[in-house]
């Protein structure tokens, strides 16, 4: 988890695939812009969504495992 500042645009732009960048871009709304809750709404229900596909893809996999 880097400041997103030191990528360069391509790179910047692609770092939002990750879970990470939204962290960090909410984390810096919070900390340093004084955000509240619903300025970061939109980082919040990306990383739910983040949480719901993994959760998903994990429990497909162990059903699959369990079943063999």
């Amino acid at each position: 988890m880097v400041p997103l500042e030191i990528f360069p645009e391509p790179r910047h732009t692609l770092s939002f695939a990750t879970p990470h960048a939204w962290a960090i871009q909410g984390l810096r709304e919070v900390a340093l812009r004084g955000g509240t809750i619903v300025g970061v709404v939109t980082e919040v229900g990306v990383l739910a969504l983040y949480g719901a596909v993994v959760l998903a893809v994990g429990t497909w996999r162990f059903r699959r495992i369990l079943t063999r």
